[in-house]
């Protein structure tokens, strides 16, 4: 393993330490209430309402966590949050 390697798998570890695990499943599963289905799977096909309410959701969450949020040409949504200095 280099170096880079090492660090990057430091990174990570350190990164997955600071995860709320609460917090994520519960973000996961509100996402997935948008086109749930009875078998416990997701049916969001793109630009459907339902895909577009997803995507609200994921703005209106972005913005308040304050990030800048943006779309590509094909409609994929990117999220950043600015550091600190």
């Amino acid at each position: 393993m280099t170096q880079q390697d090492q660090l990057a798998q430091h990174a990570a570890e350190q990164a997955q330490d600071h995860v709320n695990n609460d917090r994520l499943q519960a973000a996961i599963a509100a996402l997935a209430a948008f086109g749930g289905r009875d078998d416990g799977g997701v049916s969001r096909e793109t630009l459907t309402d339902i895909d577009l309410a997803a995507r609200r959701y994921l703005v209106e969450q972005a913005r308040a966590l304050g990030c800048e949020v943006s779309t590509d040409d094909c409609a994929n949504l990117f999220f950043r949050r600015a550091g600190q200095a």
